[in-house]
């Protein structure tokens, strides 16, 4: 083999390796009803802000889950995401995505507004879940 044909090999190999880790994959960890790393106030009525993203990825290091879980909540000033997907991404850099529908505590003009839904903790069943209506999200333990 002639050496301008070994380093063509070389180098499509290279670029290919290159190509492969920069696209990198991502897969679904799970879907989950309810997650937080925040502290509850069992008192307090919540509201659906909107859905938010948060991500930890990093080039070196170990990316955390709760980190992911925090910026989604920071996003939304809230304290549940309901509705999560979390997904995992590898390539030169990896880390958590985390997306969810974010629950915040009420305002006052929340709490007087007949056309806010308000959700608020509640033990059903020995669960904790937050609850308006007929509308049940686990907070703890298995869907509802």
């Amino acid at each position: 083999m002639k050496r301008s044909s070994t380093k063509l090999i070389h180098i499509t190999s290279f670029l290919t390796f290159v190509a492969l880790a920069v696209s990198g994959c991502s897969w679904s960890v799970g879907q989950f009803t309810m997650i937080t790393t925040r502290s509850y106030d069992p008192n307090t009525k919540y509201v659906f802000v909107g859905r938010y993203t948060g991500e930890d990825v990093r080039a070196f290091g170990r990316p955390s889950l709760a980190t992911a879980v925090n910026r989604a909540l920071e996003a939304g000033k809230g304290t549940y995401l309901a509705n999560v997907d979390i997904r995992w991404y590898s390539g030169i850099s990896a880390g958590y995505e985390v997306t969810g529908d974010v629950y915040a505590p009420a305002t006052q003009s929340d709490l007087i507004n007949p056309n806010v839904k308000l959700y608020h903790l509640k033990t059903l069943n020995g669960k904790i879940v937050l609850q308006s209506g007929n509308t049940t999200l686990m907070v703890q333990g298995n869907t509802h």
